[in-house]
This record gives structure tokens, sequence and C-alpha cells, in this order.
């Protein structure tokens, strides 16, 4: 049994694993921030909200690749 619990928050940047910039803006990924900003939902820029958009995806791509890592290396080892 395996179980990842990415990409669940908070949203760490993970530094080169998507290919478009990370964008600029006050809010990080963190739980109490990602608490904030559910807080005040109407009052968010796009900007805040492609930030968010952002940290996620990187989340995603990134448990992506270390499930992919792990079934390669689980595929390796049957082999």
């Amino acid at each position: 049994f395996t179980h990842y619990v990415d990409p669940h928050d908070p949203y760490l940047p993970h530094p080169g694993i998507l290919s478009e910039a990370e964008p600029a803006g006050r809010w990080s990924g963190s739980r109490t921030h990602l608490l904030e900003m559910d807080r005040l939902r109407h009052a968010l820029t796009e900007t805040d909200k492609e930030r968010i958009r952002h940290l996620y995806r990187g989340e995603v791509k990134y448990c992506d690749a270390v499930v992919g890592e792990l079934l390669s290396n689980l595929s390796a080892k049957m082999d």
C-alpha cells in the first residue's frame, strides 16, 4: 500500500517542475494563506488566483513524477 498526500496543502514551490515561471504574488501556498484566501474569495485578484493555480499545478506534476519514479523502480525490480 502506498499513499501520497500531494497535492494537498501546503502548496510548495517545486523549482524546475513547471516550464512556466512562477507568477509573482503576495500569497504563498501555506495552509494559513489558503484559508485566508478562502475567506477573502470575493476580493482575490486574477494574479492571486493564478499564483495559487500555478503552485497547485506544480504539486500535481511533482506527485506525478514521484509516482512515475516509483512505478519505474517497481517495474525494474520485476524484470
